[in-house]
């Protein structure tokens, strides 16, 4: 009888030690994902970064400007700041001959997201910006 209750009881620990060992075992946060979708079938050589200017929005832009794509970057909220997708995005339309940046929409996670991703790391809890990447063109001189 007491063999009986001994298989049991060691496959039931078995059971809850693997439990406990795959919730601690949680995944590193994701990385930044940046990626620009081409809108315009002219290929421009890639500018340094230095070139890229931000704008807030189309009005400030200094002139006539072509959409060469939209960026889209996201992040995981803990390792990942606004500042910073910004500049992954200046990064990414450089290697596109973008010389601009109109920013978009930026979304971070609810408060319940933020707290589900505390208590049990989950993938894609994080910010998201969009933007579009565009080529200012030179002012003509008279």
């Amino acid at each position: 009888m007491k063999r009986f209750w001994q298989w049991p009881s060691i496959i039931i620990l078995c059971v809850m030690t693997s439990g406990l060992l795959w919730g601690c075992a949680g995944s590193a946060p994701p990385p930044m994902y940046v990626s620009l979708v081409l809108t315009t079938v002219k290929i421009r050589p890639s500018v340094a970064l230095e070139e890229v200017k931000m704008y807030d929005d189309a009005g400030k832009v200094p002139g006539k400007y072509e959409e060469v794509g939209t960026i889209t970057a996201h992040g995981d909220y803990q390792t990942t700041d606004l500042a910073g997708m910004h500049e992954a995005m200046r990064v990414e339309a450089a290697k596109f001959g973008a010389n601009g940046v109109i920013l978009g929409a930026a979304k971070e996670p609810g408060l319940g997201k933020r707290i589900t991703h505390t208590v049990h790391t989950l993938t894609g809890q994080g910010g998201t910006s969009k933007a579009t990447a565009i080529y200012v063109l030179p002012e003509k001189l008279p």
